[in-house]
């Protein structure tokens, strides 16, 4: 796996297996500690190497997203009555990792010819609070899949008060005259 980092903390991208992309992010919560990674990724046709995407999790509570390409009847992908390569490896995966992989989106079909292909899945806490739902607008032959999850406060609540800066009445007439002679022989 290759891949650009940012500070240490961005995932840009990085080729996972052949013919496969991903982008990461890391949540922090204020005191520093990750709370979450969120993972997009995309997977050409029978090319899933689930391991190496669960690599990307290290460890941490994550959310995966993407277009997998993936399709067979465990899924709950009714329409074609098929399956293809990356969706038994990834059926395989499940399986295997029950207390690991959790799929959040139910059978609604995510593409145009009534296959779901795009998941939303978590992982390493799989019993996280979510809602999901397909979001069939799109002018794509793709639908958006919608996700929530409910993570721990991650804001100390506290108020801090507001400053403004104001310009006295009398110098408003002086410091509008500036501005205009200013924008005057401003040269872009």
């Amino acid at each position: 796996m290759s891949g650009i980092t940012s500070s240490g903390t961005v995932l840009k991208h990085a080729f996972v297996g052949d013919n496969s992309q991903a982008q990461a992010i890391n949540i922090y919560d204020t005191n520093g500690k990750i709370l979450i990674k969120i993972i997009n990724v995309y997977v050409t046709d029978n090319m899933l190497d689930f391991s190496q995407l669960y690599e990307l999790a290290d460890g941490y509570p994550s959310l995966l997203m993407g277009d997998l390409n993936a399709y067979h009847y465990k899924l709950e992908d009714n329409a074609s009555g098929r399956s293809n390569n990356n969706r038994k490896k990834l059926v395989s995966y499940m399986e295997n990792n029950q207390d690991v992989l959790n799929i959040l989106n139910g059978p609604e079909p995510t593409h145009l010819q009534g296959n779901k292909l795009d998941y939303i899945c978590l992982i390493n806490d799989p019993a996280l609070s979510h809602h999901c739902e397909v979001v069939d607008t799109l002018t794509s032959d793709h639908f958006g899949v919608y996700g929530e999850i409910f993570l721990p406060d991650t804001v100390r609540r506290h108020s801090m008060p507001r400053k403004r800066l104001c310009v006295p009445k009398k110098h408003e007439q002086r410091i509008r005259e500036q501005m205009n002679n200013w924008y005057k022989h401003y040269t872009a």
